[in-house]
């Protein structure tokens, strides 16, 4: 559980949290305002944001809803920083960028870094829910950059949770044999492998880490099989 009972509204509201959880928080919530209006907050923000996303797509009940009540919740204040900026304002696009990239392909836009494929068969809710803890944190941060061809990535790490969100959206095939591999480099030793996209895939939503000495994320086009260190690089996302 949480150490700040507090941080929990933003799982709360997505309904991503277990039992002991929700009874912790539900009586918390009885006694905190803040934390009530918050929740109200994200439940409202999500019905005005469901309008802007498709509706074409075949999501798990209430998926696309509940993921972005959670990101979509967005103090006033936005804060830039040289090591990007803090999930203010920024929080509505980066809802929409992540949920327009499930909506585009379903729940199989989720895909798992390589080390976890030794875990198959991942729930949506448990997907939901990584993503969930990632983008709520309260020191998140978002970081945007482009693909060389075109198409677009966008990372929000969380140092708390020691993971990062990346939306890769549009990229341009990456040829026949081929696939696109992530990257974690770190400021120090050899970059590590985070992620392949299956399938020639050039859409897709990803949870990765950990982010411990970590200063930059990078995406670059292998054999599909991958490649056991970057060649062609097609991106790369200072993290500091």
């Amino acid at each position: 559980m949480s150490g700040d009972i507090h941080t929990l509204a933003g799982a709360y509201a997505l309904d991503a949290v277990d039992d002991l959880e929700r009874t912790a928080f539900e009586r918390h919530l009885a006694a905190c305002e803040t934390c009530r209006l918050e929740v109200a907050e994200l439940r409202e923000t999500a019905a005005r944001l469901a309008d802007d996303v498709p509706d074409n797509a075949a999501l798990p009940a209430g998926l696309r809803e509940r993921t972005l009540a959670l990101a979509a919740r967005t103090p006033q204040e936005r804060v830039d920083s040289p090591t990007g900026r803090r999930l203010g304002g920024w929080r509505q696009w980066v809802a929409a960028a992540v949920v327009a990239a499930v909506a585009a392909a379903g729940s199989s836009a989720v895909t798992w870094a390589l080390v976890d494929r030794n875990q198959p068969d991942r729930t949506v809710a448990e997907q939901t829910r990584r993503i969930a803890e990632v983008i709520g944190a309260p020191d998140a941060r978002v970081f945007q950059g482009t693909i060389d061809g075109g198409g677009s990535a966008t990372l929000v790490a969380s140092a708390q949770r020691d993971q990062a969100v990346v939306v890769l959206r549009d990229l341009p095939s990456p040829g026949t044999g081929r696939a696109y591999q992530l990257w974690l480099i770190p400021t120090t030793g050899a970059a590590r492998q985070a992620g392949l996209l299956p399938g020639g895939d050039t859409t897709a939503t990803t949870v990765v880490g950990p982010l411990v000495d970590v200063q930059a994320f990078g995406v670059s086009n292998e054999p599909e099989a991958g490649s056991p260190a970057p060649t062609d690089v097609v991106a790369l996302l200072p993290l500091e």
